[in-house]
């Protein structure tokens, strides 16, 4: 597919401290770039609410994904999965 990348996508994967993840981030990129069609990806999520809009998790992040059809995928984050604060007790 064709496949482009928001800036803030690029200076996010800058940001990833994790080996790891860094490595299945680029997995996941040569994946969506490889891809004729969404089918072919791993692990992808519909959003709901949204029209065209995907996620891809890797571990605790999630690679945000938005299908244009004159653009092909368009990779708009790749952040941590932030859990919600533990209650009071």
């Amino acid at each position: 597919m064709k496949t482009a990348y928001k800036r803030s996508f690029l200076s996010d994967i800058r940001r990833v401290n994790d080996p790891g993840i860094k490595r299945r981030l680029e997995e996941v990129i040569e994946q969506v770039e490889r891809a004729e069609g969404l089918i072919e990806l791993n692990h992808l999520k519909k959003l709901q609410g949204t029209h065209g809009s995907y996620r891809i998790r890797l571990r605790d992040y999630r690679v945000g994904l938005l299908l244009k059809r004159c653009l092909g995928v368009r990779a708009i984050s790749a952040s941590p999965r932030h859990l919600p604060p533990l209650p009071l007790s």
